[in-house]
């Protein structure tokens, strides 16, 4: 390794040069078809744009078979939303004890609040 024995500053750099030599991809595209595997999560981060399009595009989604068919959204948020509906990603969860219900968009856990 040209390295030779040179520090890390930080243990996830270690991690990441160490993928260089293994060959370790635990990075996965989530979108349908596309198969691409990454060594770093900010590679698949900057992939996932290409599904996505650009920041200044008109927020397309381009998952496969999505039924949209390429309609765009007019504010990026609400791509993010629509995408969560193909990933079946909820990242807000109710905050009351025993619960246990999670949502894909903030404003239904606003609603859903209002129950407890």
């Amino acid at each position: 390794c040209p390295r030779e024995g040179k520090p890390f500053k930080a243990k996830y750099k270690l991690v990441n040069h160490i993928r260089v030599h293994t060959g370790e991809k635990p990075f996965p595209c989530p979108f349908p078809g596309c198969g691409k595997v990454f060594a770093r999560s900010e590679n698949l981060k900057i992939h996932k744009r290409t599904h996505t399009g650009p920041e200044q595009s008109n927020h397309i989604c381009f998952w496969e078979e999505c039924p949209r068919e390429g309609k765009p959204f007019k504010a990026k948020y609400k791509l993010v939303n629509h995408i969560r509906v193909h990933t079946g990603e909820k990242p807000f969860p109710c905050p009351f004890p025993g619960c246990g219900k999670v949502f894909a968009r903030s404003e239904n856990l606003k609603i859903h609040k209002r129950t407890h």
